[in-house]
């Protein structure tokens, strides 16, 4: 659909899906409908329903929003990162990760919907294959290494997001958990 918008109706379209955004990171999955976002993003609750019918509709546009600005922010990141050491590399990055925390929690509040939410499931698996992607290649090649450093990456987001504890967002928190793994 979106590709068949007008200019001034992609803008529109980007616009629910920017409102979207605020509404999960201010109130919450639970709270984001098409009433809440027409509010936020300004727009008549028709606008919403028109572009997307169903509340699944509007949540899968987000996550893919989210998933495919979080591949290229990924990568542009690890394409201009400085770092050498594979561990210090993935540590400045999940410290990078945690630096826009209002992003992060949006994401994994749509990621973790997936759970009871199957239309959000395909996509958020393709989040957890990407990350793995993505730190296959930059970080190591090792197939079980990556995906241990997949999971530890979800745990330390979840975690943090769940008990505010900022310790999962600390450089020396997390470097001995990537530097064990990577020495495996």
């Amino acid at each position: 659909m979106y590709e068949e918008l007008s200019p001034k109706g992609k803008a529109k379209y980007n616009q629910i899906l920017d409102a979207v955004q605020i509404v999960i990171c201010r109130d919450g999955i639970y709270e984001c409908n098409h009433r809440a976002v027409a509010s936020e993003a300004g727009v008549p609750l028709g606008t919403t329903t028109y572009y997307f019918k169903t509340l699944d509709d509007m949540l899968s546009a987000a996550l893919e929003k989210y998933f495919n600005n979080f591949i290229e922010l990924s990568h542009n990141w690890f394409q201009e990162s400085l770092f050498e050491d594979p561990a210090e590399n993935l540590t400045e990055f999940i410290s990078w990760t945690f630096a826009d925390y209002s992003r992060l929690k949006s994401e994994y509040e749509l990621y973790v919907a997936a759970i009871s939410r199957p239309s959000l499931r395909p996509l958020a698996v393709n989040w957890m294959q990407a990350t793995k992607d993505i730190i296959s290649q930059y970080i190591t090649n090792d197939e079980s290494k990556a995906k241990a450093l997949t999971a530890v990456l979800d745990a330390f987001f979840l975690q943090s997001l769940l008990t505010g504890d900022s310790n999962f967002s600390k450089k020396e928190y997390i470097r001995p958990f990537i530097s064990k793994i990577l020495s495996d």
